[in-house]
């Protein structure tokens, strides 16, 4: 798969962010971070046969060709809204567009390792939500991942 002009340019951007020592390289153990920042879903185990490789033959280190890289073996992880919506929809066994909060909070908890339900309640107050209302999904998944 070959990275689009805007991929590599936000890829470019958020390694600049964990290049620490301004030494064109970012430190194995912010790859997860990197990774994440850019919304691709990749699960802790596999961060750290990620970083342990990085470690052990790439001298605890990338460059940015190989950050660009590691991006381009893993787009394929990447959460957009519409997947996000895609998994919603098929809690909204109504089609109406709309799933109940406790829906979207236990999707969220379900599917995301790294996010409390108190952060998930804050999420929800930023976007307008409280309660055990319902959510339109396909406003809040462009408003997620904004």
């Amino acid at each position: 798969m070959e990275l689009t002009r805007e991929q590599k340019e936000e890829c470019k951007s958020v390694f600049n962010l964990f290049d620490r020592k301004n030494d064109q390289t970012i430190a194995s153990t912010d790859i997860g971070l990197a990774l994440r920042g850019l919304r691709v879903s990749i699960s802790d185990a596999e961060l750290k046969l990620i970083a342990d490789d990085v470690e052990r033959n790439k001298g605890g280190k990338l460059t940015l060709e190989q950050f660009l890289q590691m991006f381009t073996d893993h787009a394929r992880d990447v959460l957009t809204p519409e997947k996000l919506q895609g998994y919603f929809a098929a809690l909204d066994t109504s089609r109406t567009g709309k799933i109940r909060v406790t829906e979207l909070k236990n999707a969220l908890l379900n599917q995301n390792e790294h996010i409390s339900e108190p952060e998930i309640d804050e999420i929800l107050k930023d976007f307008g939500v409280s309660g055990d209302g319902e959510v339109d999904y396909r406003s809040f998944s462009t408003f997620l991942l904004a």
